[in-house]
């Protein structure tokens, strides 16, 4: 299951849970009140029978008060419950008390069984939640497979057209020569291609083989393929020598993206430094008007592009732990990866 779909499932799942939830509690709350209540109205009939029998010492405290509280009406003060009977007495009346420890036993017993119901339901609940929520997720994930599916498809039906392309070029620069114009479709065919990479890098799951390898090689090879898709660049290196363990290959998916990135955006002028385990890639352009967004998948501020480099190299960088930050100002970005 993809992250998306986890997110997604969790979601549904707190979403449904949540909500059956509180309409328990509301009700095991009501429920309890009036559980409350009906003991309430019990001890004050036993208070009657006794006033009447006299024989209830073992469940109340019977003695004789000056209170003034009004006459065979249950009073609850300070965690007392009480009633004043009337008797023949101008000064006194006749207290029937109810034990305190007894109240406490009879509170205690509510609320253990409305924990009781409320786990036991709870755990119904969080079934049904997780079964609804599978539910819900299935037309979703039917759609994203596919979708997916005929994402493949299209990239797979890029290779054929691809290779022609590729194989007349050189036919034509075997015929009349290298000049402009088939420089031009090259480099065309150098973006197509990197399209198609990323658009695979979207699809795939895998984080792929994990290796130690020269990373100022990788960086300037990375620089090195660029610099041919964008000739006018002008780019500044200052790389110094690190060998690291992680994914090449995402690795260097990352580094093409946001150098890219600074081609596309930057105004010509592109720095590369590789400096105690950071690389940080900057450009002079116009910077990133919402840089919370940048990150975003299909976000974009102008119409170059389709949005989706910038969310593989977050994607990535995630995947195989590399720390990630960006600064933006109106004289330009700056991306630094953190190995």
């Amino acid at each position: 299951m993809k992250k998306f779909e986890i997110e997604s499932l969790i979601k549904s799942f707190l979403l449904f849970f949540l909500s059956i939830e509180i309409f328990l509690v509301v009700i095991l709350y009501l429920g309890f009140q009036k559980k409350v209540d009906e003991i309430y109205h019990s001890i004050h009939n036993e208070m009657r029978v006794c006033n009447l029998e006299l024989n209830c010492e073992d469940r109340f405290d019977i003695s004789f008060s000056e209170d003034t509280y009004p006459k065979d009406t249950l009073q609850i003060v300070d965690k007392n419950i009480f009633t004043l009977f009337q008797i023949d007495s101008e000064k006194y009346s006749l207290k029937i008390e109810y034990k305190t420890e007894s109240f406490e036993q009879d509170i205690s017993s509510l609320i253990k069984n409305a924990i009781t119901i409320w786990a036991i339901s709870s755990f119904f609940i969080a079934i049904l939640s997780f079964l609804f929520s599978i539910f819900a997720l299935n037309p979703l994930r039917k759609a994203i497979n596919l979708n997916e599916e005929f994402m493949k498809d299209i990239i797979h039906d890029f290779n054929t057209p691809i290779s022609s392309i590729m194989i007349n070029l050189e036919m034509l620069k075997n015929q009349f020569g290298a000049n402009r114009k088939i420089e031009r479709a090259e480099i065309s065919i150098q973006k197509l291609l990197s399209l198609q990479e990323n658009l695979k890098t979207y699809l795939k799951s895998s984080k792929g083989q994990i290796e130690n390898f020269k990373l100022h090689n990788l960086v300037n090879e990375r620089v090195d393929y660029i610099s041919n898709i964008y000739p006018k660049i002008i780019f500044t290196l200052d790389i110094e020598e690190l060998e690291i363990y992680s994914h090449k290959d995402s690795v260097a998916r990352i580094i093409d993206n946001i150098i890219d990135n600074s081609c596309k955006y930057g105004n010509g002028k592109i720095s590369v430094i590789l400096k105690n385990r950071n690389l940080i890639i900057s450009d002079n352009g116009t910077g990133i008007k919402n840089i919370k967004k940048v990150f975003q998948r299909f976000y974009k501020e102008t119409e170059r592009g389709i949005g989706l480099g910038l969310n593989i190299v977050k994607k990535l960088s995630d995947e195989i732990g590399l720390k990630l930050n960006v600064k933006s100002s109106e004289n330009g970005t700056e991306f630094k990866i953190i190995f």
